[in-house]
């Protein structure tokens, strides 16, 4: 008998991409095609590709060894699985499912009206409304014990709520102790953290206190609020630390910045390293039953006086070793200062500032100033000490922008820091800005050599998929920086035209880059608010694409369109202006219907009372189909290293 919503099963395990599950379920071979290419994985099996089918559904993602002259599977054979392999590998935009272990069960008359699903979303889409209720008990059922752990912990306990809500204002007041009532015996290292450690005991400084913000809290399914908080150990360790909802209320007053405390309580959750500038494996959760105590600061010895010395700086040079938005340090100085500017946008006027650092490695970023950080009173010559700065690309060129938890120090006192002296030594030899160059996104790393990765090793992502998760963010209520997501999608170009709004005169300024705007014979930057004779072209295209989920417009701007069309934006104005039929429609052909690999950001902008979703790309590969039929064969090949 066949195993009902086993085609869900297998997609639901595939969407979690576990690499080998065990599993009980029993299909039938729709059809299946031999890899005659591809039978050297092992003597004493042949391979095939085959759809397999439920009482339902169908799916034609399998890879199915059979044992030569042993077995003679056919259409119609039922079979029972009882081991498969999810890896990540995709293959024509379905991802692949590895049968690793089976029997054969019987032989049965073939199944015809069967619907043909090609993921867990469209599976999802087509389920009826009985079987989405048994899908999600059963759901329910399988759920991990560690989902089941967190759950425990959750701070919108409503029985902690009840139990602590009658606090009496004497058990909130500030207590201050002297270091040496303490115990240091019972004391852990932050080093020394991690999941399974029970009685959280620490001696720890907040070296940074953070704004506090809100989120949706999917578990509670309702609006919640976090603090965050950045500490430090004596040995000078770093851990961020967290508290939610009504342990903000009991907790915020007393934690300060700056401040030494003593800390009793706990729990260790990991954490997510690319959204924080500490990138330990673990992050604490201080809860409503954790017991905090100041500590005088005046009579300690425990901690050193120059913390800056334990800050890791990141040097321009390295950047490219960044991933996008990720938060770091770093010590740099002021080539240039642009005025302040007021930019629109969905959450209204906004204000910003641009300023070109350098740094000790001979290289130079452009950084911007956001809101109240447009306020500070710089200068050029200025040394900044940035901390908790975001890493994002401009033009293919590597930026530096400000978010809401970032420290600026102007000119700062950190004689003996390392990266201090070398800095200053620069700026002794005397500073000059052609002395400096950009770093490109692309530009591989001056010290170490960073392998090309290809773009088809990424996890895909279908088109619709990517709108559904932005638009649940934004309907959830999610910040503007969560309604954002970055992307690989794998799509074919469709039909596009040639004309002049494919590109636009901008300022000659390489960090501007805006629209001019001409005033009689002479155009007017309203970026640098000045006017020039010069000009500049930029591409700036939007592109329609389709995959097997649906289509979507994507933008391309500069020389990522001069990659795309094989010449430079002034060039193709000129053949735009000449109307130079037969060269344009030699760029057409290279491009329309074409499937590439598009890697970018995706996010949401709301104009007015109308949301739009906007996929703006960072980089491109054209698809090389026979390269990647020969790849995924041989990861294939290695996952049946194995097979029993």
């Amino acid at each position: 008998m066949l195993t009902k919503g086993a085609i869900n099963t297998l997609l639901r395990i595939s969407s979690t991409n576990v690499s080998d599950s065990i599993v009980d379920l029993t299909l039938q071979i729709i059809n299946l095609n031999l890899q005659s290419k591809q039978n050297n994985c092992k003597k004493d099996f042949d391979l095939y590709t085959c759809t397999l089918g439920d009482t339902k559904y169908s799916y034609s993602g399998f890879i199915l060894p059979v044992v030569k002259e042993k077995q003679n599977l056919k259409s119609g054979d039922i079979i029972k699985l009882t081991k498969i392999s999810t890896s990540k590998l995709t293959y024509n935009g379905c991802k692949i499912i590895i049968i690793k272990n089976y029997d054969f069960i019987k032989k049965e008359e073939l199944r015809n009206n069967l619907i043909n699903v090609e993921s867990y979303e469209d599976i999802q889409n087509k389920i009826t409304e009985e079987d989405k209720k048994e899908q999600k008990n059963e759901e329910l059922n399988d759920a991990n014990s560690e989902l089941r752990v967190s759950n425990s912990f959750n701070l919108d306990n409503n029985e902690n709520i009840e139990k602590n809500s009658n606090i009496k204002e004497n058990e909130t007041k500030i207590k201050i102790i002297n270091p040496d009532e303490i115990d240091m015996k019972t004391v852990i290292n932050l080093s020394q953290i991690s999941t399974f450690t029970k009685n959280i005991c620490l001696y720890v400084k907040i070296t940074r206190k953070f704004p506090q913000r809100k989120f949706y809290n999917k578990t509670a399914n309702k609006q919640s609020r976090l603090l965050s908080f950045d500490l430090m150990d004596t040995s000078g360790f770093e851990m961020q630390a967290i508290i939610f909802d009504e342990t903000i209320e009991r907790l915020s007053p007393i934690l300060e910045e700056g401040n030494i405390y003593y800390i009793k309580g706990g729990y260790a959750k990991f954490n997510d390293k690319r959204f924080t500038n500490i990138k330990t494996d673990y992050r604490l959760i201080f809860d409503y039953n954790t017991q905090v105590t100041q500590v005088n600061k005046n009579l300690d010895t425990y901690f050193e006086k120059n913390e800056k010395d334990k800050i890791d700086i990141v040097k321009f040079e390295d950047l490219n070793n960044c991933k996008q938005n990720q938060v770091i340090n770093c010590l740099a100085y002021i080539l240039q200062i642009f005025p302040v500017m007021s930019k629109q946008s969905r959450i209204g006027n906004v204000l910003m500032r641009k300023l070109i650092l350098c740094d000790s490695s001979l290289y130079k970023v452009q950084f911007t100033l956001w809101n109240k950080f447009t306020e500070l009173d710089l200068k050029q010559g200025n040394i900044l000490f940035l901390k908790y700065i975001r890493v994002g690309t401009y033009n293919n060129n590597i930026c530096l922008t400000t978010i809401d938890n970032s420290y600026i120090e102007i000119n700062p006192n950190m004689s003996g820091c390392k990266e201090y002296d070398e800095l200053q030594k620069i700026i002794s030899a005397g500073i000059n800005d052609e002395d400096f160059k950009y770093i490109s996104e692309n530009e591989p790393n001056n010290r170490t050599s960073i392998p090309e990765k290809s773009l088809c090793n990424n996890e895909i992502i279908y088109i619709n998929t990517l709108i559904k998760i932005l638009q649940n963010k934004f309907n959830e209520g999610s910040s503007r920086n969560d309604c954002s997501m970055i992307f690989t999608i794998k799509a074919t170009v469709l039909q596009f035209e040639h004309g002049s709004k494919n590109f636009y005169l901008g300022c000659p300024n390489k960090m501007c880059r805006k629209k001019l705007i001409q005033k009689d014979e002479d155009y007017y930057c309203p970026g640098c608010e000045t006017t020039t004779s010069e000009i500049a072209y930029y591409y700036i295209l939007n592109l329609r694409v389709i995959d097997i989920s649906g289509e979507h417009t994507i933008n391309i701007f500069g020389d990522l369109v001069t990659n795309l069309f094989g010449i430079d934006a002034k060039t193709y104005s000129d053949l735009i202006d000449n109307n130079e039929e037969e060269k344009l429609k030699e760029i057409t052909r290279n491009i329309e219907y074409q499937t590439y690999y598009f890697y970018g950001k995706a996010n949401i902008v709301k104009y007015g009372n109308r949301v739009k979703t906007q996929l703006f790309v960072y980089k491109f590969e054209k698809e090389d189909f026979k390269k990647e039929k020969k790849k995924i064969f041989g990861e294939i090949q290695e996952c049946l290293n194995n097979i029993n």
